[in-house]
């Protein structure tokens, strides 16, 4: 435990990789948002992007609640 007043701070490469999976992050959403966009172009409706964002949202909630994706968790 550290005194009253004292901090500590990432930095480094540590600092530019998480800067880095944040651009990714960004990226990769701006990727899917287009890609439902052309689908819904491209077929003219709106219902058969729906497994599209249905396999986004599992991995969603693999990465929220810190599930490693392994065999285990594709099975289930």
């Amino acid at each position: 435990m550290m005194p009253p007043g004292v901090r500590h701070e990432f930095g480094g490469l540590y600092q530019h990789q998480q800067i880095g999976f944040a651009g990714l992050a960004k990226e990769f959403a701006a990727a899917l948002i287009a890609e439902l966009i052309l689908l819904v172009f491209l077929d003219e409706r709106l219902w058969l992007p729906l497994p599209l964002l249905s396999t986004t949202a599992v991995f969603t909630v693999f990465w929220l609640t810190g599930v490693e994706l392994n065999i285990t968790a594709l099975k289930a």
